[in-house]
């Protein structure tokens, strides 16, 4: 089985950039870094202003060592942003008042303005855990690039965890060893007002750093 101890377990920065991206006034491409920004809005078009914005590397956990979380409130208009942010693959996200949206983006080093985004309310996911290995015993699961954290059982064969109010979207998950090492990772996909479960057969010992949402593959729901 694959392992890699959590410490040292600093995947790529990441930031923020899409195809329809945009030049802003900032300062990071001075420093080689990139200055961020975006909009959030209602269903209704109408923008949510004072809703806090978190943006952590896609690999990042409660866990790791790694300090470089950015967090900022939205403006009258619904705008965030964000400066100095390195380049990398970084999770951008909100969630309040029954509103969210979370979405990995790759940053490379420019100022960029993302897409207007029209934020959904969160859904519900069930995670089943099957303990093949004994050292997921007491162990944790995490969600990257956020700072959900659930401990698991010491004993007993099968467990089922639940993450509640979770932004449509991709999710990154891990299993993480009582010794601190991450043992398996799963992609799961999230709707909106609805409770999916990611199965056992989900886990993989491959492990790799969350990427790039290229998509959105969830619609919301009527």
């Amino acid at each position: 089985m694959k392992h890699m101890n959590l410490l040292p377990l600093l995947w790529l920065l990441s930031g923020c950039g899409t195809d329809s991206s945009t030049q802003v006034a900032g300062t990071g491409s001075q420093t080689g870094n990139s200055v961020v920004a975006g909009r959030l809005l209602r269903s209704d078009k109408d923008p949510i202003a004072g809703a806090p914005v978190t943006a952590r590397p896609s690999g990042w956990t409660v866990d790791s060592s790694l300090d470089r979380v950015f967090t900022t409130t939205t403006d009258s208009h619904g705008r965030w942003m964000f400066e100095e942010v390195p380049e990398g693959v970084w999770r951008f996200e909100t969630n309040a008042n029954n509103l969210a949206w979370a979405r990995n983006v790759r940053i490379a080093g420019r100022d960029s303005t993302l897409p207007d985004v029209t934020c959904l309310r969160p859904g519900n996911l069930v995670v089943e855990i099957h303990f093949d290995d004994d050292d997921l015993h007491g162990g944790r699961l995490a969600v990257q690039g956020t700072n959900i954290r659930r401990e698991l059982p010491a004993t007993g064969f099968e467990t089922y965890v639940a993450l509640n109010e979770l932004p449509a979207g991709t999710h990154w998950l891990i299993l993480i060893s009582r010794e601190g090492e991450i043992e398996k990772q799963a992609r799961a996909i999230v709707r909106e007002r609805a409770t999916d479960t990611l199965r056992n057969t989900s886990w993989t010992t491959v492990l790799e750093e969350p990427g790039e949402d290229h998509e959105e593959p969830w619609e919301p729901q009527p």
